[in-house]
């Protein structure tokens, strides 16, 4: 028997020609097509145009399509229902009937299809009807590893699988020589070096000067992020959206590159000053007017004038950090305006609206947000304004802050913890909660405070791994913004979690892990308590760990992708999110407070600034008399 491989035409790195099996040749197209029906040869043939005795459409983008395996041939390790996710593939539309081994279809789902397989599918593996021993792939899987198709164990397994049947030989084939084009910086057991954490922050302030920066109308910003969508040479698309918190959160790294000593403290202090000046100063993502009720305030976008209480208080923490950081306080009166513009459309309760939208607020007063009694309590959008807050309080004494800081706080230990309404999950409510609760423990050091911060803490801590990651997990059914996929109609179609189940085991970089880091080395700050110093260590091993490193797609070189397997030790998880799927890279939400995490670690310090009460409080009167009266 005469075994040959066909690859797809050249287009992309061919990953398995150095894993072939020796008795296996290499041949083109038209001689595939040639011995496609021949008995005496096996085959395996990828992306083929034209294919004897089947009839053929030209190629297709997939879209949402995925790869499932519908068989029971390939045994316990891929099972029927594995689904196997290829990245912005094309296939070939096979017309004729097949019985496909795998097949392609829009399928909800993390690694199994969990409302089976809808009628409206394609072949994408199955044995062509007159010659068994023909093998065909309607879609490239031959940049299976460049192209970082997911999970990597079940590709292997498949690439396995057909070698061996057309080989006739069960052996298993070497893949060392071939990994991802991004990877993980360490394995899970592997010794980290005794300056890891250092490293890590390091490679983190290099990927905010090379990668983050952007230029427009003359003005310096930071990017979004990256996109999820995985090319087929594995690289991911900037996104060039001007977000007023990416851009203030940036200002945690560069400013830490200041105060550790990094080389790149030079250059990160001005690209740090430029992006502040822009950020409050430039037309794009500051409210400059006046008679808005939102004045002073960044937008979510330079193309969407909402305003978010979150995202705002994790910009001015940026900024606030640079500032006493640095000594420079030319951009305080911006973040003081800033800080009473969140102040200022908070409700009685000390809870604000998530999103204050124009023009649909246009005809609303601040006094209207400042005297409304506002009962929605939603953590991912309002605990770091609380903890603004508090932070307002130390560097001005004003008791509106700390009131307001307080009562919200207890609005949500009180009449809603642990079970919150949630966004795309409820570790990521949890995991925001400390920060709030570890600053109000450094305002206020009473046993009430340290028992709440503890009683806050413990399910997030439950779910922690061995690892250090945090198992992600949906909360209560009705009480989700954005759960799971509920059909397979219903996938990609909204964002969704990085779960479809709980016991899924991911964790989301994106949603949980920067705030319960963040909140938990405050927490170790706050209080000295092992149970916190231990968690937080545990953690900074971790995310040193999953830093991202590609010697190929340098964008992508010191970063923190969105969704990562801990069993499988990779970066995946459900990409149901088509805005925000489990590959996506956020330069503020993800990295800048990852990153600034680290930084602090090695400072010994906390988040918390108590050295700008003098320059604060010398502005402060003036400014509170402009904006709240």
């Amino acid at each position: 028997m005469r075994c040959f491989y066909c690859p797809a035409p050249e287009k992309y790195h061919n990953d398995l020609l150095s894993l072939l099996p020796a008795e296996v040749t290499v041949i083109s197209p038209e001689e595939a097509a040639k011995i496609a029906l021949d008995p005496e040869c096996t085959l395996f043939w990828e992306f083929p145009e034209n294919i004897p005795g089947l009839s053929t459409k030209p190629a297709e983008p997939a879209g949402f399509l995925r790869a499932v395996a519908v068989s029971s041939c390939f045994g316990e390790t891929l099972p029927p229902g594995r689904i196997l996710m290829p990245h912005d593939f094309e296939f070939i539309p096979v017309t004729d009937p097949v019985e496909s081994l795998v097949t392609l279809a829009k399928v909800a789902g993390y690694r199994q299809a969990e409302f089976g397989i809808p009628e409206n599918s394609y072949p994408m593996l199955f044995r062509h009807p007159q010659n068994p021993g023909c093998l065909i792939s309607t879609i490239r899987v031959s940049n299976f590893a460049s192209g970082r198709f997911s999970v990597q164990v079940d590709w292997r397994e498949l690439i396995n699988w057909i070698f061996a049947e057309i080989t006739g030989k069960d052996e298993v084939m070497d893949f060392s020589s071939v990994v991802c084009s991004v990877n993980p910086a360490y394995q899970e057991k592997d010794i980290l070096p005794d300056d890891a954490e250092e490293k890590a922050f390091q490679k983190s302030v290099r990927w905010f000067c090379d990668q983050a920066v952007t230029r427009k109308d003359g003005r310096e910003y930071i990017i979004e992020g990256f996109t999820s969508l995985i090319h087929p040479d594995g690289s991911q698309k900037k996104t060039e959206l001007l977000r007023g918190d990416c851009n203030g959160e940036a200002a945690l790294i560069y400013a830490l590159a200041h105060a550790n000593a990094l080389p790149e403290a030079p250059e990160a202090l001005e690209h740090c000053r430029n992006v502040l000046d822009s950020l409050y100063r430039g037309p794009l993502l500051c409210d400059h007017d006046v008679k808005s009720a939102t004045y002073g305030s960044t937008f979510f976008s330079d193309t969407r004038h909402a305003v978010y209480g979150d995202d705002n208080a994790r910009g001015a923490f940026g900024a606030l950090l640079y500032t006493e950081l640095t000594g420079d306080e030319s951009f305080m009166p911006e973040i003081m305006r800033q800080i009473l513009s969140v102040y200022r459309t908070t409700g009685t309760l000390g809870l604000r609206g998530c999103c204050l939208e124009h023009p649909a607020i246009d005809d609303r007063t601040w006094q209207s947000f400042f005297e409304e009694e506002t009962t929605v309590c939603r953590p991912h959008y309002q605990a770091t304004a609380w903890a603004l807050n508090l932070q307002a309080y130390v560097m001005t004494g004003f008791e509106g802050f700390f009131t307001k800081a307080e009562s919200a706080i207890h609005q949500a230990m009180d009449k809603h913890f642990p079970d919150f309404l949630w966004t795309n999950g409820i570790t990521q409510e949890w995991g925001r909660m400390l920060l709030p609760l570890a600053m109000l423990v450094e305002v206020r050091d009473t046993p009430e405070n340290r028992a709440m911060l503890r009683r806050a803490a413990v399910p997030l801590l439950e779910k922690m791994e061995n690892c250090g990651a945090i198992r992600e997990a949906v909360g209560a059914i009705g009480k989700g913004l954005y759960p799971a996929p509920e059909s397979n109609d219903d996938y990609g179609k909204a964002e969704a979690a990085l779960v479809h189940k709980n016991g899924d085991p991911l964790c989301d970089l994106l949603y949980t892990i920067p705030y319960a880091f963040a909140g938990l080395h405050e927490a170790a700050c706050a209080t000295g308590e092992k149970i916190f110093i231990d968690a937080a260590d545990k953690m900074a091993d971790f995310v040193c760990r999953v830093q991202a490193k590609s010697g190929i797609h340098p964008g992508l070189d010191g970063c923190w992708l969105r969704g990562f397997d801990y069993r499988l030790w990779e970066y995946a998880g459900n990409p149901a999110d088509p805005f925000w799927g489990a590959w996506c890279v956020e330069s503020g939400w993800t990295n800048a407070w990852i990153g600034a995490t680290l930084g602090l670690r090695l400072l010994n310090r906390s988040f918390l600034c108590r050295n700008l009460a003098g320059c604060a409080g010398k502005l402060f009167p003036e400014i509170y008399r402009q904006m709240m009266q």
